[in-house]
């Protein structure tokens, strides 16, 4: 899995704001903090055993900018307020070279900690340059302060000329999203987090619209292909194990009610639409207990046992690492493994002709599709040194395998978190997210929209629990420089906003050109991390075409028997 940085440079403006939900940190053993003021430098070396402390004294309504300079090692920068709670800790994605920097705004007034720590216990020895870049006096940041203010309110102006209130019911009459439509191949809908119930029902909701109302049959989602070829049988009116489907719709934590009333309700579509179906894809290789077996039933037939026994070892592999994936554990899967999945595939196609003439044509394509759900998640997941490709390539692959099998002119609708609905075009092209893969092969035919919150509950897994055991937690109103607390005052409550895709950027005021911080949680969470841990940087007008707006969420109700057992 790549690692994701603690935060992004871009968050420090929220240290303007209260202290949530976090923690106090453990003081470093035996060490005497180091004070700093205007002008401070410090050169000095770390290693992996160290944590160096500093202190900064700051009057009522002064801030302060601080720099610390890399020279390999990797290190964190966390800062504590008076009372010795944490409010962040800064780890911008430059590794061991490049600078950190982070934010104090004195409020009324303290004494505040800086400890710079390395990045993690394996990191090894190297040096850094700390200094104070900016030592504001109170007027000084109340001018900052009223330039920022002044930049939200552009920005604010700005989403609400093409903004509209958002209501489930009125979605036929937000014509924002109807100009948005026009041109559209693809859909991209994305969730800020993977447990709650309104941002579920909402993106429910918005593909029931686009299915009736736009001509939108396939609808592709960051679940299971294996399971979701299973559901989609069922959507389809066709004989399943009903025993098999329920454990499909049953397993895993992240979208369990959306995804089984997206069946139940594509279920009854299809039914009373026998000529105009739609079609459930599912575009991530994890969850494949159910290819395995197929395809080593097919193997177990064709080949022979010195051939079936290799599979089999890799198999196992994969099946530990697939149970560890659905708790967020090691996935990482050995190259010999890779290697035989590389082999049953290549012969599965190479053989097809005459395997389909002995097993029969729909058993064949089932074990060469399963074969390379296998390969695609060995490869994503393989260890060592490789050119694998990453998880987010082979989404987008597969959606558009499905938009070139599925009829002329078919729409999707792209269900996955905002973070792989995303462009993100900054990003090199081995590191792309699916969207922005997606945006390289369609152009503006791929249209994402983003969806965020102000405050609300969430489902999560806690952060480095063993057991994968689950959390209901709750953030607190999103700061006023986050993109939840501008997309907050562009209308009373729930919002639609959209632009054309590629808007030029001289019309695009400049606090919406750069990162900005944005709800964002993933699958794990730790109540006890800074506040900005809720928050990772989006370009808005960049990434996405448009966003949906929720003023608050609930959290779904986590599964009973969660975490699975592992016998």
């Amino acid at each position: 899995m790549q690692r994701m940085p603690v935060r992004a440079r871009t968050l420090a403006p929220l240290l303007l704001l209260s202290i949530w939900v976090a923690a106090p940190p453990a003081a470093a053993q035996g060490t005497v903090a180091t004070p700093l003021s205007g002008g401070s430098v410090i050169d000095t070396s770390l290693t992996a055993a160290e944590a160096h402390d500093y202190v900064i004294r700051l009057r009522r309504g002064e801030s302060a900018v601080l720099t610390v300079r890399q020279n390999g090692v990797d290190v964190v920068v966390e800062l504590r307020g008076p009372d010795g709670r944490i409010l962040d800790a800064v780890d911008s994605p430059t590794g061991r070279t490049g600078e950190e920097r982070a934010e104090i705004m004195g409020g009324t007034g303290g004494t505040f900690g800086v400890r710079v720590r390395p990045y993690s216990p394996g990191e090894p020895a190297g040096r850094y340059r700390l200094s104070i870049s900016e030592w504001r006096d109170a007027r000084a940041t109340a001018r900052v302060l009223g330039q920022r203010a002044r930049a939200r309110d552009s920005a604010v102006a700005w989403l609400r000329s093409s903004a509209q209130p958002l209501r489930l019911d009125g979605l036929a009459q937000l014509r924002p999203l109807q100009q948005a439509l026009q041109g559209a191949r693809v859909v991209g809908l994305g969730e800020a987090t993977h447990g709650s119930r309104e941002l579920g029902d909402l993106r429910l909701g918005v593909t029931q619209h686009l299915v009736r109302e736009h001509g939108f049959r396939l609808i592709a989602v960051e679940y299971s292909g294996v399971g979701l070829t299973l559901l989609n049988r069922w959507a389809h009116g066709m004989p399943v194990d009903e025993e098999e489907r329920q454990r499909m719709v049953e397993s895993g934590w992240i979208g369990r009610r959306p995804m089984r009333e997206l069946a139940e309700w594509a279920r009854t579509w299809n039914a009373d639409h026998p000529g105009d179906r739609v079609t459930l894809v599912g575009l991530d290789a994890h969850g494949n207990a159910r290819a395995q077996a197929i395809v080593r039933e097919l193997l177990a037939g064709a080949y022979d046992e010195s051939f079936v026994a290799r599979f089999d070892s890799a198999s196992a592999e994969l099946g530990e690492a697939d149970a560890r994936a659905a708790v967020f554990g090691n996935s990482s899967v050995g190259q010999a493994s890779h290697r035989t999945l590389l082999e049953v595939l290549a012969r599965l196609d190479a053989d097809a002709p005459m395997l389909a003439a002995r097993f029969g044509a729909d058993t064949t394509a089932a074990a060469r599709r399963a074969a390379r759900w296998l390969l695609q998640f060995a490869d994503f997941n393989m260890a060592g040194p490789g050119n694998g490709r990453s998880r987010d390539w082979y989404m987008a692959v597969n959606l558009l395998d499905a938009l070139e099998s599925a009829p002329a002119g078919t729409r999707a609708v792209f269900w996955a978190h905002n973070a792989h609905v995303a462009i993100s075009p900054e990003r090199s092209p081995r590191n792309r997210t699916t969207g922005g893969y997606l945006r390289e092969a369609l152009g503006c035919g791929y249209r994402p929209f983003a969806t965020s919150f102000g405050s609300g509950g969430f489902v999560a897994q806690r952060a480095a629990d063993a057991g994968g055991r689950l959390l209901v937690a709750s953030l607190p109103m999103a700061p006023e420089e986050t993109l939840d607390g501008v997309m907050a005052r562009v209308h009373d409550d729930a919002a639609f906003s959209a632009w054309p895709c590629g808007v030029e950027n001289a019309s695009v005021p400049g606090w919406l050109r750069d990162p900005r911080p944005m709800h964002w949680i993933g699958g794990i969470f730790d109540p006890d991390a800074p506040p900005t841990a809720a928050f990772q940087p989006f370009t808005l007008v960049r990434d996405f075409d448009g966003i949906f707006y929720l003023p608050a969420v609930t959290a779904e109700e986590p599964p009973a028997g969660w975490p699975p057992r592992r016998d």
